[in-house]
């Protein structure tokens, strides 16, 4: 006797059926978790890759990963309709979207490939159990040493972890009160902050600072095009 399917799974097979996609169309890659359909940015939801300029380690040697979880975006979806449903927009206006090519989630997929990791703070956490995957196979990044990128960003010189950290970004350290100063004692002068300006990403080049991140000296948004924290990529 043929088994009825249970009505929860029915219901959730409805749900997905009547989704239609926010944009579909032919996809480039900015970085290993940004696409363009048509001129619209779209962030993937729930993951993070390496930043363009970020590099990480594999059998003793340095490759830069960053590029890597680019390219392979790209091939998974090179001449194919890409679909994307769109989950919110970010602080940077652009589509906040779980995408597919066919049946196949290209969010949950590049973390399965240790190509990106679940962005804990902003939903990844449906991707917890495609990254314990991907760290018990030692794929991607988990072959080796690699900055967390939300880490990466605030500072590119932090340690090196692996697939066993903790994903959900650290809370930055609290700021130790300072001494009190004695009455009699004159405060000292508070020196200029000096500013660094460069007209263009030319300069930036030329100087031997590029790329610049948010934060450091001489990083302003004009020179950021894709607003991604990083300007002079």
């Amino acid at each position: 006797m043929r088994q009825s399917m249970p009505l929860a799974t029915l219901l959730l097979a409805a749900t997905a059926s009547a989704q239609a996609p926010t944009i579909v169309g032919i996809a480039t890659v900015t970085d290993g978790d940004t696409l363009q359909i048509r001129g619209t940015k779209i962030r993937l939801f729930g993951i993070d890759a390496p930043e363009s300029s970020q590099t990480c380690t594999r059998n003793g040697q340095t490759y830069g990963c960053g590029r890597e979880s680019a390219n392979q975006l790209a091939a998974l979806i090179a001449g194919k309709n890409v679909s994307c449903f769109q989950k919110d927009i970010d602080r940077y206006s652009r589509m906040v979207a779980v995408c597919r090519v066919g049946n196949t989630d290209l969010n949950r997929l590049l973390v399965e490939r240790g190509l990106a990791l679940p962005y804990i703070e902003y939903g990844g956490g449906i991707y917890a159990d495609a990254h314990r995957q991907a760290v018990q196979q030692g794929r991607g990044l988990h072959a080796g040493a690699y900055q967390l990128p939300w880490n990466y960003r605030k500072d590119p010189n932090t340690p090196p972890t692996n697939g066993t950290a903790q994903l959900q970004p650290a809370k930055p350290a609290a700021t130790p009160r300072p001494a009190p100063t004695p009455k009699s004692a004159a405060a000292a002068p508070t020196p200029a902050s000096s500013t660094v300006y460069y007209a263009n990403c030319s300069a930036a080049r030329a100087a031997g600072t590029a790329p610049l991140r948010r934060g450091q000296p001489g990083y302003r948004p004009a020179l950021d095009r894709d607003g991604d924290g990083v300007a002079c990529e």
